[in-house]
């Protein structure tokens, strides 16, 4: 299966439900395994130069972040529709003190569900841990 031109990475994928998401370049393509078809692609980020680079899977969300950026997206596990940013660098900031962030800028290079809280490491060596309950993203309402 061929998403794009060789000398672009697929930096993440993630088990959604029964499909495959994939993140290339700055978008996610959703992919039916048993037939090996992608089912819908759509943009995670505006800017063409962008990458996604971790997605994490809990209920009927998934998590989305992207490179050299502190805001981690939401959307929807079926409809694909976004709902929601959240900017992780307030938190960070007021961990570390504004000032020893100096010149370095809050970016996201890990995500992890487990144990009900999603885990979010930064570039700045801190970890943020942050509480889930399963009907929070239950969207269906079953």
């Amino acid at each position: 299966m061929d998403l794009g031109r060789p000398h672009h990475s697929i930096r993440c994928m993630a088990v959604v439900h029964d499909k495959v998401w994939c993140g290339y370049k700055n978008k996610i393509h959703v992919i039916q395994p048993k037939s090996m078809q992608i089912e819908k692609s759509f943009d995670a980020h505006p800017r063409r130069e962008s990458q996604v680079r971790q997605l994490a899977w809990i209920g009927d969300g998934v998590w989305v972040s992207i490179r050299l950026d502190s805001t981690l997206r939401l959307y929807h596990a079926h409809t694909h529709q976004h709902l929601q940013d959240v900017d992780i660098e307030p938190y960070v900031s007021k961990m570390l003190g504004t000032g020893k962030l100096g010149f370095s800028f809050v970016r996201i290079t890990a995500l992890l569900i487990g144990g009900n809280r999603l885990w979010v490491g930064t570039g700045n060596g801190v970890i943020i841990s942050i509480p889930l309950t399963e009907s929070e993203f239950d969207f269906n309402g079953s």
